[in-house]
């Protein structure tokens, strides 16, 4: 079930649904990952990013982006999964 050889709608139906995932994993992951519930100690090797006060700072700890992007790459293997899944009931 190699999907180089399927045909070329599902190849392009393949491709929408991994980048159809990973639009939707990034949003996903840009709204669950909150820098303001860090424990105390994460926000020592955070950057300050905004503040209006000394209890409102958001924090952006540097693997910040990395777990975004972890929520991206899962969004997009289970767009690529559920493509997949399909052409192997067929």
């Amino acid at each position: 079930m190699n999907p180089r050889e399927w045909k070329r709608e599902h190849q392009i139906a393949l491709l929408i649904a991994v980048v159809l995932g990973l639009v939707i994993g990034t949003v996903v992951g840009l709204y669950q990952v909150d820098l303001r519930n860090l424990p105390y100690n994460w926000r020592t090797v955070s950057w300050k990013f905004w503040c209006e006060g000394d209890w409102d700072c958001i924090y952006f700890h540097p693997l910040y982006w990395l777990a975004v992007a972890a929520r991206a790459v899962l969004g997009g293997a289970v767009g690529a999964a559920i493509i997949f899944i399909r052409q192997l009931l067929r």
